[in-house]
């Protein structure tokens, strides 16, 4: 597992490529309009990673992205959402 900029980017072993985005929210302040600023960070680093490391882009290429929101308390992670597109599926 890779973490920066409060993202988290993993490989599973089905292929796809998730994105773990931390919210920058606490879990009662988490609404679609700051679930989706948190989505659009995410997407920005993961680009950013592809753009500036040619390690990474070569280990990322060819796998799906699947974005996820969570929420990190430095020591527990809870996941409270998906993104189909720009829909957030709150879990």
């Amino acid at each position: 597992m890779l973490t920066s900029n409060s993202t988290d980017f993993l490989l599973e072993s089905e292929g796809a490529l998730r994105v773990y985005v931390h919210s920058s929210w606490w879990i009662g302040n988490t609404d679609d309009q700051k679930a989706l600023a948190d989505l659009s960070r995410g997407k920005s680093t993961l680009s950013y990673l592809i753009s500036n490391s040619s390690e990474f882009a070569a280990i990322v290429h060819g796998h799906e992205p699947k974005y996820s929101l969570i929420y990190f308390d430095g020591r527990d992670a809870v996941e409270l959402a998906t993104f189909d597109g720009d829909t957030v599926n709150w879990i």
